[in-house]
């Protein structure tokens, strides 16, 4: 193969994993995003609803094998991204109505009779392709719109995530303890405090004891 055949293919397969690297990017911002914001609601809801921890066991398993499922798929995708995939993606971007990539990428990967009107054809369109690439951008090819609009969201959502850890919500701290940790079996947020006396009590064996027991909290209604 020519030189710069061999250069084409080898321009076009740089910007496909760069393309590829920006797509990468951008699932993992949006799972980072959506892990944080199901946290904080799950933590919501288990504050409210005080879930066993039997529940908490069983919906901590199904959302890790969300996940799972979703990073999967995510991979999946990406992977399909080849160079074919990028050579159209190029076109698209430089608004070559031509397809000029694409078809030096199909004429050099298809089998031509060796003659030199066919190496003609094929340096012809590759030289065209070439320069279709080279006035292709990094930050289009990484979808720089779409990662700054992610990394933004998400650092709201990291935002939201840290108030809840350092901020004056103890229900939503100690509910993020109970999803964390499920096997710990940590007693659910109550807005009541139980303050029994005497703190250590002892007694007599067939004496008698009295126990007092008072509640702090906000009336209920």
């Amino acid at each position: 193969m020519a030189p710069d055949n061999i250069a084409f293919l080898r321009e076009l397969a740089a910007w496909r994993r760069r393309w590829q690297a920006g797509r990468a990017a951008v699932v993992a911002l949006r799972l980072l995003r959506w892990v944080l914001l199901g946290l904080v609601l799950y933590a919501l809801l288990d504050t409210a609803a005080a879930f066993s921890q039997a529940a908490l066991v069983t919906i901590d398993l199904a959302i890790l094998g969300g996940i799972l499922v979703g990073l999967l798929v995510a991979l999946w995708h990406i992977t399909r991204m080849h160079d074919r995939a990028m050579a159209l993606r190029s076109d698209r971007m430089a608004g070559n109505r031509r397809r000029s990539v694409l078809s030096a990428y199909e004429l050099l990967k298809e089998p031509l009779e060796d003659t030199e009107r066919a190496a003609f054809l094929i340096d012809s369109a590759v030289n065209r392709a070439r320069a279709v690439l080279h006035q292709l951008r990094a930050p289009s090819v990484l979808e720089h719109d779409i990662l700054r609009r992610d990394a933004g969201l998400t650092a709201v959502a990291i935002l939201l995530f840290a108030g809840c850890l350092v901020g004056p919500f103890d229900g939503a701290r100690l509910a993020l303890r109970r999803i964390v940790l499920p096997w710990q079996d940590t007693p659910p947020f109550t807005r009541f405090e139980f303050s029994v006396t005497p703190g250590a009590p002892q007694v007599v064996y067939g004496g008698d004891i009295e126990i007092g027991v008072r509640i702090d909290g906000p009336p209920v209604t």
